[in-house]
């Protein structure tokens, strides 16, 4: 059976408009992660268009300027 990695193949194409929300949590050993995916996004594929990060991976943006 031949598999294909075409486009079509992806789990979910995001166009030029789209809005992100996010979502803080912070589990039982006090880590915060936010996920960031775009609001506009079927139910069951918001398990495939998101990107989370830990705290410690966040930085305050007036720090770097």
């Amino acid at each position: 059976m031949a598999t294909s990695n075409s486009p079509t193949d992806a789990p979910y194409v995001i166009d030029d408009a789209y809005e992100l929300t996010t979502r803080l949590s912070t589990g039982e050993d006090g880590t915060t992660t936010c996920t960031i995916y775009p609001e506009n996004v079927e139910a069951e594929k918001q398990v495939t268009t998101w990107i989370s990060a830990e705290d410690d991976a966040f930085v305050n943006v007036a720090d770097y300027r």
